[in-house]
């Protein structure tokens, strides 16, 4: 078979003028995508028809047109992360019946039709992370039965709906580090026995029920550092003897009581509290000093950062 040639779009920076970024700045989003059309370069890549991975990560590309990729019938790992895409169709993925693996991080995307990837009978997992698309509708994923992983950390999201995961049986690993989560309702999770790594740094929650994670007996990880809990009941990971990690940092905890760890025989455990409940069984527990002094000083932290990406 004969090879692809993969055209896409980069931006002539240099040819864009001091008064044209001004006027630039005080765009929308869609004004910004039609107006920077006319500073694009276009640029290829070869690829072999063969192919399976298509890593097209870091070549600072603001446009792709996916039909290209139908023309790669094996074609398994798309990966366009970290360049400057802000919009994008996902319509002809639909036809990649191969597709196991595809990731847009760090991108500019604000709003995207997850539906296409339905169509992808063997689709396992999706990185959107690090764009600002905290309104996009994720139920198009309870439809991807194969799902594995989501990634969808650094978007702002303020709430998320769970239940699109309940019919997904192979669901292992969620993350969501780095958004504006103020609670979260882990039940659906039950449904995943194969569930095992739950991230949930960097956010607001100020309580969270890990009752569902007792049904997830395979369940090994669980990340709730930089959070404003001030208290957790670790009871439900009791019947979860697979897990290895459980890191707690960074919360205003008045106390905390690991012994419902005792049978999890291989748990290394993270805190930054030092009025702590320990089993009697050995425990790899490690005492680290708070980042934060406070909550107020973990808010502030946020407010800090949230101002300088809406400068950036």
């Amino acid at each position: 078979m004969k090879n692809v040639i993969i055209h896409y779009q980069t931006l002539d920076r240099e040819s864009i003028s001091p008064a044209e970024m001004e006027k630039i700045d005080s765009m929308n989003d869609d004004e910004i995508r039609d107006y920077l059309e006319r500073f694009y370069i276009d640029e290829t890549i070869e690829v072999s028809a063969e192919t399976e991975e298509a890593l097209l990560y870091s070549h600072h590309i603001f446009a792709i047109d996916l039909k290209q990729f139908t023309k790669l019938p094996k074609l398994r790992v798309l990966d366009l992360g970290d360049n400057d895409i802000m919009k994008i169709d996902l319509s002809p993925l639909s036809k990649c019946s191969e597709l196991v693996d595809f990731s847009l991080h760090n991108n500019s995307i604000t709003q995207i039709d997850l539906t296409p990837l339905t169509h992808c009978l063997k689709f396992e997992g999706l990185s959107i992370d690090k764009n600002p698309c905290a309104t996009i509708d994720l139920t198009p994923l309870s439809q991807c039965f194969n799902l594995r992983y989501f990634d969808i950390q650094g978007v702002s999201l303020q709430e998320i709906n769970l239940s699109i995961f309940q019919t997904c049986k192979n669901f292992e690993a969620l993350t969501l580090t780095w958004n504006d989560l103020k609670y979260i309702d882990l039940t659906p999770l039950q449904n995943c026995t194969k569930f095992k790594s739950l991230w949930l740094d960097f956010n607001l929650l100020e309580e969270i029920d890990l009752t569902p994670l007792s049904a997830c007996s395979e369940f090994e990880e669980l990340f709730l550092n930089f959070n404003l809990l001030k208290g957790i009941d670790l009871s439900p990971l009791a019947s979860c003897t697979q897990l290895k990690t459980l890191q707690l940092n960074d919360n205003p905890f008045s106390n905390i009581d690991l012994r419902p760890l005792s049978a999890c025989s291989d748990v290394s455990v993270t805190v930054s509290t030092k009025k702590i409940e320990v089993p009697a069984e050995t425990l790899k527990l490690e005492v680290v000093e708070p980042q934060f002094p406070s909550a107020k000083a973990y808010l502030k932290m946020r407010e800090r950062v949230d101002s300088e990406e809406e400068e950036e």
